[in-house]
């Protein structure tokens, strides 16, 4: 068995039963390690017990830390739980109780609770966990991907510079997938942290307003505006920039108010990215200049294999179609003046808009690669029965589809008969159905119906 690859291992254990990889545990020394590297291949910090949990394994055995692959931070949820303005109840609380002889255990209820609860327990500070990861970190040298999440942390009140100083002396070298999201105004850490990612090939960023915005309109909202802009262009495009060399994977996603026209205008080039996913509002996010954002993507369309844009108006999935001129303007205007655009791709994610402008552009996409795509979501729009057959009529009878997924306003039995003939390799079906208005969803399927295929 040991003449097996360690990673072959891995693949076994990913369908052993948590109960069964703890008795691993106690067959021998390579079975030991290998039950170990599953364990602690991903750590999610979420919650403070947990955090601390972690914490005292990695100092009662040090060498857990380079097991660890992936390491997950929600800094923004530990920050609430170490408020001392949070409710008592919802805290960790760490207390020093003395340990009980059993002579002292046939005494009454009422001694003993007075013995146990004596000391006031003290609540545990996000300050004081900061500290302790950044003591920790530099020894976690193996870690790969690396996810901090602080939407709510007020910057200014903790070093987080240390914090991701101290990562990047770690595991910096060796990072392949950096995952960032907060608030715009706290990227500007990142930057005076010093990272050096030489292996990163994958970096997702989400980003979005102040939780505490100034009066929209108001010269407190112009000159915040302003200031997110400057912050976009000299700490997080500097950053991305950087790694841009080596980047095969990039991912924007913002749920702000912000222009991001001139952010993307400082972007690039991407002479290695392959999927590129951008979620943001067009009509907030593109307002002045859309096109820096066709830039990117004619830029980046030589290599590009996997592409998602959803740019829906204001955010909202039902949008209304006055509001979605401007998107459809620029969809097809971006497709229809570069036939290179969309070409070969394997994956394909977009929301097309409502109008029949849309739908011509997002035929157009698929043709350019119906003989390499895989996987196709169209996000948002619900078709009626001849677009949808438009769609489907678009591939060739041996598509290489194993992914669909679509939003249906009806669904007659026939369509099933067409992806039976249209898609031979379809191995997950996630249809939406809905009654009348998109905005009354119901479930008209079953597993039943749909066999092998997965329904979602």
């Amino acid at each position: 068995m040991r003449k097996l690859p360690v990673e072959i291992w891995l693949h076994i254990t990913e369908f052993l039963p948590n109960d069964t990889l703890s008795e691993l545990l106690g067959i021998n020394q390579f079975f030991f390690n290998l039950a170990m590297d599953v364990r602690y291949r991903e750590i999610e910090l979420q919650d403070i017990p947990k955090a601390f949990k972690f914490l005292s394994q990695l100092q009662s055995s040090p060498t857990i830390a380079k097991r660890v692959r992936r390491l997950k931070v929600h800094l923004d949820q530990l920050g609430r739980l170490g408020d001392p303005t949070t409710n008592p109840h919802e805290l960790f609380m760490v207390q020093d109780r003395p340990t009980i002889p059993l002579r002292q255990r046939l005494r009454s209820t009422l001694v003993n609770l007075r013995k146990r609860y004596s000391q006031r327990p003290s609540r545990v500070s996000l300050e004081a966990l900061l500290e302790e990861l950044t003591l920790i970190l530099p020894t976690m040298s193996n870690i790969e991907a690396f996810l901090v999440y602080s939407w709510n942390i007020p910057h200014q009140r903790h070093d987080l510079v240390r914090f991701f100083s101290a990562a990047w002396s770690g595991f910096g070298a060796t990072l392949r997938t950096l995952s960032l999201g907060g608030n715009i105004e706290g990227f500007k850490v990142i930057q005076a942290s010093r990272p050096v990612l030489p292996a990163l090939t994958e970096l997702r960023f989400e980003f979005t307003d102040n939780m505490n915005p100034p009066t929209a309109n108001s010269p407190e909202a112009l000159a915040h505006a302003a200031l997110i802009r400057t912050l976009l262009h000299d700490f997080v495009a500097p950053f991305v920039n950087d790694l841009s060399p080596h980047l095969e994977v990039l991912k924007l996603w913002s749920w702000a108010s912000t222009d991001l026209s001139s952010f993307f205008k400082s972007l690039g080039p991407f002479p290695r990215l392959n999927a590129l996913s951008v979620w943001a509002a067009f009509d907030r996010s593109f307002a002045d200049n859309s096109s820096h954002l066709t830039e990117v993507l004619y830029q980046t369309s030589p290599t590009l294999k996997e592409l998602m844009l959803r740019l829906n108006p204001t955010g909202s999935r039902f949008s209304d179609p006055q509001s979605e001129l401007a998107l459809c303007h620029w969809l097809s205007e971006t497709v229809n003046n570069n036939e290179q655009f969309a070409t070969g791709l394997r994956k394909l994610e977009v929301y097309p808009s409502a109008s029949d402008v849309g739908l011509d552009t997002l035929i157009t996409c698929i043709s350019r690669s119906a003989t390499t795509l895989e996987q196709l979501n169209v996000r948002d729009r619900y078709l009626f029965t001849p677009e949808t057959i438009r769609i489907v009529t678009t591939f060739h009878t041996d598509a290489r589809l194993t992914f669909l997924r679509l939003n249906l306003r009806e669904l007659p039995v026939e369509l099933f008969d067409l992806f039976a003939k249209y898609f031979p390799n379809l191995q997950t079906l996630a249809l939406r159905a809905a009654d009348g208005e998109p905005t009354a969803v119901s479930w008209n399927l079953s597993k039943d119906l749909l066999g092998d295929l997965e329904y979602i």
